[in-house]
């Protein structure tokens, strides 16, 4: 958890030569906020990548993170493997040759808003770090900041995706972007394609469901998933047992909404993270939702 209040990442970072790093700066563009090792941009611009594309249409993919040696090693995989995923030649050309996927290593709260990203049209924050403690509540990536700073470079019917498998920081998540009445509506469109998660106790939770394909897509845009962690509440394996990343924060340390909060049932994206199959590996809950620049 790198601290983005210390002063190395207080300074913005100068914006890459979009056409040296894209072979088509004419599409449309997807920010993948605190990427960390890039795998899962890397799966949509490789062995997801026509699970992503017949979801969303072929996008630019650009990750931003926050710790520089991750981010080369990002990118040295972008130059060494194809778009199946497989290695080949550094910077060997052909139509096999991944065009559209970069990384750069910033604090996006402090450097997004200059980048001057082109045609920018989803963004997504995935499992950020909680950062619990209400005396860093300023490290977490959603702000109100950072709000501000998505409605400026978002065009109208753009879109942002956000989860979390700690349920107090995706409310405030949540809370964050409908705050700003003016310029973010939960996305109807991707809760009606997606489905809505019903929150529900424990005890109403149905048996272990048949195995399915680990990153198999139903026709609904959902996931096929070992474990569908969607559909459980997750319990740890003692009662009362606290772990890493659970939801132990100190009292009042996030922020809540003024309506409750709403999940979306599945993955709206098509492709996992890495993060998504641990959760489902351990039943654990994940919380997701998309909203709409309007």
């Amino acid at each position: 958890m790198t601290n983005p209040m210390a002063a190395p990442h207080r300074v913005p970072v100068a914006a890459p030569n979009w056409p040296d790093v894209y072979k088509d700066t004419n599409l449309p563009t997807f920010i993948d906020v605190g990427c960390a090792k890039g795998r899962f941009l890397q799966r949509a611009a490789s062995v997801d990548r026509k699970a992503f594309e017949a979801a969303h249409g072929r996008h630019n993919l650009l990750g931003l993170e926050i710790y520089p040696p991750i981010v080369e090693d990002a990118n040295l995989w972008t130059r060494t493997h194809d778009v199946h995923g497989e290695p080949m030649d550094e910077g060997a050309e052909g139509v096999d040759s991944i065009g559209n996927l970069h990384f750069v290593a910033c604090n996006a709260n402090v450097s997004l808003a200059g980048m001057r990203v082109p045609s920018v049209r989803m963004v997504s924050v995935l499992f950020p770090d909680p950062w619990s403690r209400r005396k860093h509540a300023g490290r977490r990536v959603v702000t109100a900041q950072f709000v501000d700073t998505l409605a400026d470079i978002l065009t109208q019917g753009a879109r942002v995706y956000c989860c979390s498998d700690v349920r107090p920081l995706a409310a405030e998540m949540q809370a964050l972007f409908l705050a700003k009445q003016d310029s973010f509506a939960i996305d109807e469109e991707t809760f009606v394609r997606c489905g809505e998660m019903k929150e529900h106790k424990p005890e109403t939770s149905a048996a272990s469901p048949a195995p399915g394909r680990i990153g198999g897509v139903t026709g609904d845009g959902g996931f096929e998933h070992v474990f569908p962690a969607h559909q459980y509440q997750w319990q740890g394996p003692n009662a009362g047992a606290t772990e890493t990343n659970e939801e132990n924060a100190e009292e009042g340390s996030f922020l809540s909404g003024a309506a409750p909060p709403r999940w979306l049932a599945a993955n709206p994206t098509g492709v996992p993270t890495e993060r998504d199959l641990v959760c489902e590996s351990k039943w654990r809950q994940v919380y997701r939702f998309t909203v709409r620049r309007l």
